[in-house]
């Protein structure tokens, strides 16, 4: 299947964040600018991830939490969790699973805005390790125009 890089007006779009790690806290900090309304649900929460979004549910998934829920990120350390509830995403929800690309219908961009510009850059969920470091040394070019 071809793909296509696309940017997602998330402005009031309900968002789940599944787990409360590291991981979810990178996805959380990457949605700060959009407007999404972020609901995050996990047993365990960071402390900084509370400021961050508008809801917390400290405690287990629910299947129902899915419901009305518009992107989902499966973020916690349990694979198998994490592919049953991509597995259980509606035909309209899209869904990144953090542990099994194979899952997922979408995945993030690492992004810049350097004055008008954005610049996205991604690996189709395969190695962010590598798109941290394009970022960053893309970032010290841009800093020294």
């Amino acid at each position: 299947m071809k793909k296509y890089p696309i940017a997602l007006d998330l402005e009031q779009r309900r968002v789940l964040i599944v787990g409360g790690g590291q991981i979810a806290l990178r996805k959380i900090k990457g949605l700060q600018e959009t407007g999404a309304v972020i609901t995050v649900v996990a047993p365990t929460i960071l402390p900084e991830i509370g400021p961050l979004v508008q809801y917390q549910r400290q405690r287990p998934f629910e299947f129902k939490d899915l419901l009305e829920q518009e992107l989902i990120f499966c973020c916690t350390d349990a694979p198998t969790l994490n592919r049953r509830i991509a597995a259980a995403v509606g035909q309209d929800q899209l869904v990144n699973n953090t542990s099994d690309k194979q899952t997922s219908n979408f995945y993030n961009f690492a992004t810049i805005t350097y004055d008008e510009v954005t610049i996205n850059i991604g690996s189709d969920g395969q190695n962010i390790h590598k798109v941290q470091r394009v970022k960053q040394a893309i970032q010290r070019y841009l800093a020294k125009l």
